[in-house]
């Protein structure tokens, strides 16, 4: 029964924030996105970022009580990230960056889906798109990585989803995607 009402209040949450959209701006990262004004954006590290997270999250923990152990953690993967990093000496250009991506995924835990070009904010890039399971921790997740660069940084845009809820975020996360502007 609470898993039932936790799933009602997770679409009610996409469908709400499908329409409303707020601009996110981080100048000392380099870029400006939109995102559904109901999802929380955290930044991490808290002291200096290098990361943020855009997330249905608090809209879930509002109902649940602290310390509830009758939910499974995994409900609140549902997140769209993105990752700056620095070029590190070896790894300069985009293509030798996606590689390093692509070695780390390795069966049986990491299936390839599909990998592809594609622009974003007008910057090349490299989508990878996969599914990740652990049968042993009961985990399942669809995830994208989206690799570009600008400012001489490489930034990572990811998205990992439940596959069920996948045809109700995927249109919020692309438009999210189409949104981003390199600085």
């Amino acid at each position: 029964m609470c898993a039932v009402f936790v799933s009602i209040l997770i679409n009610s949450s996409y469908a709400q924030s499908s329409d409303d959209f707020r601009e996110y701006t981080n100048n000392d990262l380099g870029f400006t996105i939109e995102h559904p004004s109901e999802w929380k954006v955290e930044e991490y590290p808290k002291d200096n970022p290098t990361e943020v997270y855009f997330t249905i999250r608090e809209n879930i923990e509002d109902v649940i009580d602290n310390g509830s152990d009758l939910l499974p953690a995994s409900i609140f993967d549902s997140r769209f990230a993105i990752i700056v990093e620095e070029p590190i000496k070896k790894v300069k250009t985009l293509a030798k960056r996606v590689q390093v991506e692509l070695d780390k995924f390795f069966p049986p835990e990491y299936k390839l889906i599909r990998q592809n070009p594609v622009t974003v904010g007008g910057n090349d890039g490299w989508k990878i798109e996969f599914r990740h399971t652990a049968p042993d921790l009961d985990y399942d997740r669809h995830i994208f990585e989206i690799l570009t660069n600008g400012n001489g940084k490489f930034y990572n845009l990811q998205y990992i989803e439940d596959p069920l809820k996948v045809p109700e975020t995927i249109p919020l996360v692309n438009k999210m995607v189409e949104s981003s502007q390199v600085k």
